[in-house]
């Protein structure tokens, strides 16, 4: 009995030594002190599911999802688990698969985060009106979630909804934003901004055949926007060639 004390006692420890790490940034050590945990008490899915997010955060997203699995094993009712194994999988380019753990984990807790990452995985996979729902769903229990507000806003954008989106991107004005939440809602307002400029030329190209107002236009882009698709180009080249 008391064996079995010491043992989880020095779990415990070990687990808290891995959340210390990964609170000031030591991704390895925290690893390290995730898997000492493991050694200890392997039917533990806690163990399994902080190596996991730790593994992910450093990018090692294969161990990641291996370590996520078989938390999902020991417990499978746990939804974060299903969500960060989504996330790992969504990162190896596993779409199919990324998609059923993002189903697992909705199904278990419609939590606004659990929501946001099934609509991002909808979206990309181009099921907008149902990415759109999630998105709105996750508003509703958490209103001030700002990552879902950009992405529903470039959602319309995508969807050429040009005034919802500058409504969505309106209502962040002022709010206190992550970088690459600030980087997406500059890019969201750059793209409504372009569209409101070429619009009248592109009109006119439709309308009368005038290609020479959007020439000029173009050849007036903001330098950052500057960008060739050479993917684009290259298919272009083999057609030409065919």
């Amino acid at each position: 009995m008391k064996a079995a004390a010491n043992t989880e006692q020095a779990w415990l420890e070990r687990m808290r030594a891995g959340k210390a790490c990964f609170a000031r940034g030591d991704l390895a050590g925290s690893a390290r002190a995730f898997k000492s945990a493991i050694e200890l008490r392997q039917d533990k899915a806690e163990g399994w599911i902080n190596l996991g997010s730790t593994l992910l955060q450093g990018q090692q997203f294969a161990d990641a999802a291996s370590a996520l699995k078989t938390a999902a094993a020991l417990q499978p009712g746990l939804a974060i688990t299903h969500m960060l194994l989504g996330d790992a999988q969504r990162l190896l380019g596993k779409t199919a698969d990324a998609l059923a753990s993002y189903h697992r984990s909705v199904e278990l807790e419609r939590s606004p985060m659990g929501l946001n990452r099934l609509a991002c995985a909808l979206r990309a996979d181009l099921q907008t009106a149902e990415a759109e729902s999630l998105y709105r769903e996750a508003l509703e229990l958490a209103p001030n979630m700002t990552i879902v507000r950009v992405n529903l806003a470039t959602l319309h954008i995508e969807k050429r909804q040009f005034e919802e989106a500058q409504e969505l991107l309106g209502s962040l004005s002022g709010a206190r934003l992550p970088p690459p939440e600030r980087e997406e809602v500059a890019s969201a307002n750059r793209a409504i901004a372009e569209h409101a400029r070429l619009a009248p030329a592109i009109t006119q190209l439709i309308d009368d055949g005038d290609y020479r107002p959007l020439e000029a236009l173009l050849s007036d882009l903001p330098r950052d926007m500057r960008k060739v698709d050479t993917g684009a180009l290259e298919r272009a080249r083999q057609y030409l060639d065919w």
